[in-house]
């Protein structure tokens, strides 16, 4: 019977060790479940950071540069859309130039005392035809609907943001009213029409001046912005993205981990039998 007491204490304390060992052995267990879970959703979703709670700073910081790489996406598009536009009013531009030399060449043909009444006429006549296809294209050159020649200002965005660094202003192209040209009538009404395309075509030239040095200017705030974009991709690709190399060897250290507690905790559940026939 004394046996009995001893026996009993021997299998309780046997029985304590067992809970505590499968304490440990679960606490284990679950850390290692988390951390698996956690590796499996990094590799399943290429993230680091999924929710707020994986990095609250760098989930802040990594929506920051989202943001700007979004603006700045969007502003290097406004940029090429404009660069577009100035493309076809330097196009229209050029046409009017094109007729203006054209013209010019005739009032110094005009201005010569070779020709008689009739073929100033005759060369008249395709001065003033020149003259309104010059206000034509000045009236048609546009970009959706928007006139281009008429001296009307614009401003592009080209930055992410709302201050004026990020804008760009255009202060218009237009040219001198067509009643300053003349006409072709006579000697001296010629001679007074090439002074006046020198005039004209020195304000067309301005204008394209202004037209050219804008689509430069917009050229350099794309590029600037696609060497942002790209930085700034770069930049939060570093803060959010996973690490694959590195979670591939946590989930496989995670995998051995669990198996390594799953198999202590099979063998404090074995502990008491092998006391019993100990015992026996």
């Amino acid at each position: 019977m004394t046996g009995m007491p001893v026996l009993w204490l021997a299998l309780e304390r046997v029985d304590t060790m067992r809970i505590q060992e499968s304490q440990v052995a679960s606490n284990a267990s679950r850390t290692n479940q988390a951390r698996l879970r956690s590796s499996l959703e990094q590799l399943s979703t290429g993230l680091r950071i999924n929710r707020a709670s994986d990095d609250a700073a760098g989930l802040s910081l990594s929506e920051g540069l989202r943001q700007q790489i979004r603006g700045s996406q969007m502003a290097d598009s406004n940029a090429n859309n404009a660069l577009a536009m100035l493309q076809i009013a330097d196009s229209g531009s050029q046409q009017m130039t094109d007729a203006l030399g054209r013209m010019r060449e005739l009032s110094i043909q005009a201005a010569n005392g070779t020709y008689n009444a009739n073929d100033r006429k005759a060369m008249d006549a395709e001065y003033q035809a020149l003259a309104s296809e010059v206000g034509a294209i000045a009236q048609s050159t546009s970009y959706n609907g928007i006139p281009l020649l008429d001296g009307q200002s614009m401003r592009f965005q080209v930055g992410s943001s709302s201050s004026a660094a990020d804008q760009l202003s255009f202060g218009g192209a237009s040219t001198p009213s067509l009643s300053t040209l003349g006409g072709l009538a006579n000697q001296a009404s010629a001679q007074n029409a090439t002074s006046a395309l020198d005039d004209y075509l020195k304000s067309v030239n301005q204008m394209r001046s202004s037209i050219g040095s804008t689509m430069n200017r917009l050229s350099v705030a794309s590029s600037n912005l696609g060497s942002f974009s790209a930085s700034a991709t770069d930049a939060e690709s570093r803060i959010r993205d996973t690490d694959y190399a590195t979670q591939a060897m946590e989930l496989a250290r995670g995998m051995i981990l669990n198996k390594s507690s799953m198999a202590m905790i099979a063998q404090a559940n074995q502990v008491p039998r092998g006391v019993l026939n100990l015992l026996g």
